[in-house]
């Protein structure tokens, strides 16, 4: 692994109980990688997936050498699988998004142009969110736009977890102490030059949601108590 050549860009998906998605998941990866004239590693990393995740990944991803998996012992949450998928990309650029594929894997290419001309973080903002109850829309946009009041940090308003970043950016976060994690305020404070990407988020095809109130509830508490 340490003699061979970094690939510009490492894609990181975090997975918990996403046995109906993967094989779509990687098809829709393959074809993006294969529209790609540079080098490319996707990092898939089981957090603990309580299904067969990590049986049909494997056997999945056998024979392409630029896929590789990282299977955590239990179940650490997306927020620490995502980190332990940074901790082990090799990539110029780094690329995260969830594998539900409710955010598109084809948005990366143009995340990657942003970056091409000189931006160190890309973030893509949901323009719209289909198929997501009121209550869940309500909730987000109150708690966001209320964290915001209380921060001086500069959280981008409607995005999630996909975004892409320079090495010089990843190296930052892997230094971060935190154990608690909010990754997308830890991105925000960790400054440089930023873009912005706009999508349609859409619903989730497969399964329901494993972000439950209570992952909601600690995840909204891990922000307010890192960035108020």
């Amino acid at each position: 692994m340490e003699n061979m050549p970094v690939p510009e860009l490492s894609i990181i998906l975090p997975l918990f109980n996403e046995a109906e998605t993967v094989h779509v998941l990687i098809g829709r990866v393959d074809a993006l990688v294969s529209t790609l004239a540079f080098s490319v590693e996707v990092v898939f990393v089981n957090d603990g997936s309580r299904d067969d995740t990590e049986v049909t990944l494997l056997a999945a991803i056998a024979g392409k050498p630029g896929m590789r998996l990282v299977s955590l012992s239990r179940n650490f949450g997306h927020q620490m699988a995502v980190s332990c998928g940074m901790a082990e990309a090799r990539g110029s650029a780094v690329a995260v998004l969830d594998a539900d594929l409710q955010d598109p894997p084809e948005l990366i290419s143009e995340m990657h142009e942003k970056w091409r001309l000189g931006f160190d973080v890309v973030i893509a903002r949901r323009r719209s969110r289909k198929g997501e109850s009121w209550f869940k829309l309500f909730t987000a946009k109150l708690f966001y736009r209320g964290l915001a009041r209380m921060t001086d940090v500069p959280i981008e308003l409607d995005a999630g977890d996909f975004y892409l970043l320079d090495r010089q950016v990843v190296e930052v976060l892997n230094r971060c102490p935190e154990h608690s994690r909010f990754l997308r305020g830890l991105v925000a404070w960790a400054g440089f030059r930023r873009a912005v990407v706009l999508y349609d988020r859409e619903p989730r095809r497969f399964g329901k949601s494993n972000y439950t109130l209570g992952k909601m509830w600690s995840l909204a508490k891990d922000a307010l108590f890192g960035f108020s």
